[in-house]
């Protein structure tokens, strides 16, 4: 756990790639997870145990589509708990054929080591890796359909889709499927923000789906 003093740029300086990869090697291995097929369930609570081990409260709560779930962890705000950052990424992969190595099993591993590195934050962190995105962010949809005060106090949602495909750290600006939604300018500008000074190489794109940020 990171001391309470630290900033959000040492913090993400503690930030160790090899533990994330090594995570979404662990996905990966376990074969194709897909539409709560037993691969997505297998994934689902390696992520919820691995956040556990951080100290993380994760609810083993299931919810009904096609026998998945959402995994939730949650690290505590210490001022302002009932404001919300939330950082997400998909359990499932896109086929029932492919591991989805960047879709999405390398975002989950760059969640389970920041949950790692994080501790003492302002606002709640909610961690949440969402069941069955790739038919259309089912979810997602769920879990803001159970959880309206959360969405209405989040002042951030990060959805970590397809990372690891290529050198840039490219946010989405804007998108039109499957109908227009725009990111917040003030978000994008923290990234960019952030990005310049790790040194990041950052680029802003248009060139794909909202995924599970579409119902937030």
């Amino acid at each position: 756990m990171v001391k309470k003093d630290i900033t959000p740029i040492e913090a993400a300086r503690q930030f160790n790639a090899t533990n994330a990869l090594d995570f979404a090697g662990d996905v990966c291995n376990i074969g194709p997870r897909c539409n709560g097929n037993p691969g997505e369930l297998k994934a689902a609570y390696l992520m919820a145990t691995e956040l556990e081990k951080y100290g993380l409260n994760v609810p083993r709560k299931k919810w009904i589509y096609e026998k998945t779930y959402n995994v939730i962890g949650k690290i505590e705000g210490t001022t302002n708990p009932d404001r919300y950052i939330t950082l997400a990424s998909h359990i499932d992969s896109p086929h029932p054929t492919v591991v989805g190595v960047t879709d999405d099993a390398t975002a989950m591993g760059i969640q389970v080591e920041i949950a790692r590195i994080l501790a003492n934050t302002n606002k709640t962190i909610l961690i949440i890796g969402f069941g069955v995105e790739e038919l259309w962010f089912k979810g997602s949809e769920d879990f803001v359909k159970k959880h309206p005060e959360i969405v209405r106090n989040c002042d951030a949602m990060i959805d970590l889709n397809c990372v690891g495909a290529g050198e840039y750290v490219t946010p989405i600006s804007s998108t039109s499927l499957p109908e227009p939604v725009k990111a917040d300018p003030k978000l994008l500008k923290l990234i960019e923000e952030s990005a310049n000074e790790l040194k990041t190489p950052l680029m802003i794109d248009t060139k794909t789906y909202s995924s599970d940020t579409y119902h937030f």
